[in-house]
């Protein structure tokens, strides 16, 4: 449909909406693609499986399979009536063509009254980074927690401008993608690739080389 006083093809626009190559994954897509890098998953993959150990509902699952196969990072299959997903690239061809359809996982960022030793709780951030590189750790700790993890817990925690500790609440829990007390190096590299704040340029190119290497290791 075009529409003369605007200029505007909807055709276009709409268009434009549906390609996958404009979007960013759905939350749990992006955690499977994950996961599989860091060697946590055996493909292939099925809905059961996945509701079982992500606490995710069957739909969204279902979405996630959808998605990752609409963008070619993996193929469905039926087998005997059932859907299975099955991942077959290689993590680092994978991670390059998934990139750009990745993003940061954290929601929102709070600074709190006080530190955390909950195995709730991940070590992020430079935090993170500098525990895996030669980089110097920051003076606050940092943290991260889903954001239905935090739901459950925050009234116990008050929020301080001055706070000894500064905690990343993700959109999705990054205890699904790690098997240690601090966060995946790909859920890390995007947090920090991704996080909107201003660094000096000497301290962020230190950042930067540290977070090549730790992919590449």
């Amino acid at each position: 449909m075009y529409i003369p006083m605007l200029g505007l093809d909807l055709r276009e626009h709409f268009k434009q909406l549906n390609n996958p190559e404009k979007k960013t994954l759905s939350p749990l897509a992006q955690v499977l693609l994950l996961q599989y890098m860091n060697e946590m998953l055996d493909s292939p993959l099925t809905t059961k499986y996945l509701v079982q150990t992500t606490n995710y509902s069957p739909m969204t699952v279902n979405r996630a399979f959808k998605q990752l196969a609409e963008y070619k990072f993996a193929r469905l299959i039926k087998v005997k009536r059932e859907k299975q997903l099955i991942i077959s690239e290689d993590k680092a061809t994978l991670w390059q063509k998934s990139l750009k359809h990745l993003k940061s996982p954290i929601k929102k960022t709070l600074l709190l009254d006080r530190s955390f030793n909950d195995c709730k709780f991940y070590r992020a951030g430079e935090m993170a980074l500098s525990e895996q590189s030669m980089l110097i750790s920051p003076i606050v700790s940092q943290f991260a927690i889903g954001q239905k993890q935090w739901q459950k817990i925050k009234d116990q925690y008050h929020e301080d401008l001055e706070g000894k500790a500064k905690l990343e609440i993700w959109y999705y829990n990054p205890g699904l993608i790690s098997q240690i007390n601090y966060v995946d190096k790909y859920s890390l590299y995007l947090s920090l690739s991704h996080n909107g704040e201003k660094k000096d340029e000497k301290k962020g190119e230190r950042i930067k080389m540290a977070l090549e290497e730790l992919i590449s290791a």
